[in-house]
């Protein structure tokens, strides 16, 4: 329990120091977010294109674990959406609960916890293949449901963004890299590597200051359910689907690893948009509380 403890406190701690620095006002929300946006525009993409263009492309695009993940995914989605429903919330609201329990902090969280645990190697493949899943499956069907349900159509839009997304354009090109054989010029190698050590560490303190930002409401009963959806039920959903098409053990766990962190956390910003902002605060800032017990009981079940 100790070793797990050492490989999960520091990510804890940085989370810690974010929010305590945004808390105390030493630093600006406004300023923490700035920063995040240049984790998640520039830091992030360079570092998972370096990991994906000098990796052999069969190592990389994975389909079992793609259909694993995805399978997962939409399963959790689709058993909160019907929960949500059956306790007679309305289908926008129902599918805003199944968007945070099916959407995974893979940039700022996930990558982080996979990294520190599995190494970057493995996090930053891992981490690609959930970017395709949470990009092209989870999040059109999430929030395809709540435009609809809201009567606000917008799928193009929804196109638009998801294709301007750097992470997924990052992953792409990458991939493609990859598919040419051809060995990155070592001035290039040198660069990314210098960002590699920048991005996850960052990116913790980044998630601290977005929690201290949050308003927690009332404790009502959906945002306390998400908590054991998210951080239990998607990661053990994960975990039978790996099995069940017999995906590589390291891969797995690191695939179940990814699914048992908090959600997005634009989550908050879904819960603004769609008039539920108390509801998606509260269960962000649950689900990263709860996270460091249920992350630490996860690691040392997988012995990891």
């Amino acid at each position: 329990m100790l070793t797990v403890l050492a490989l999960l406190l520091p990510v804890y701690l940085l989370v810690a120091i974010g929010w305590a620095v945004v808390r105390t006002r030493w630093v600006a929300g406004g300023e923490m977010g700035s920063l995040g946006r240049l984790v998640l525009r520039v830091f992030i993409p360079a570092t998972l294109f370096y990991a994906l263009a000098r990796a052999p492309l069969h190592e990389t695009l994975r389909l079992d674990y793609l259909a694993a993940y995805a399978a997962a995914s939409v399963a959790i989605w689709g058993l909160t959406l019907a929960l949500s429903l059956g306790l007679g919330n309305s289908r926008a609201d129902a599918g805003l609960e199944a968007m945070g329990a099916s959407v995974s902090n893979s940039a700022y969280f996930g990558l982080p916890v996979v990294t520190m645990v599995f190494g970057a190697d493995t996090a930053f493949r891992v981490f690609a293949l959930h970017l395709l899943v949470e990009n092209l499956v989870t999040l059109p069907l999430a929030i395809g449901l709540m435009e609809t349900a809201g009567g606000r159509v917008s799928f193009g839009r929804l196109a638009a963004t998801t294709l301007r997304n750097p992470l997924l354009i990052a992953s792409v090109a990458g991939l493609g890299y990859a598919a040419t054989g051809l060995p990155l010029p070592e001035t290039l190698a040198r660069t990314f590597e210098m960002l590699n050590p920048v991005a996850a560490p960052v990116a913790l303190l980044v998630i601290g200051a977005a929690v201290a930002e949050l308003s927690p409401g009332a404790l009502g009963w959906a945002a306390v359910r998400l908590v054991p959806l998210k951080l239990v039920v998607f990661p053990a959903l994960v975990g039978a689907a790996m099995l069940a098409f017999s995906v590589d053990p390291v891969l797995a766990r690191a695939g179940i690893l990814n699914a048992a962190v908090p959600m997005m956390s634009s989550f908050a910003l879904f819960g603004l948009n769609y008039g539920r902002p108390q509801l998606a605060a509260t269960a962000l800032i649950l689900t990263t509380a709860v996270s460091f017990f249920t992350l630490t009981g996860l690691v040392a079940f997988l012995e990891i």
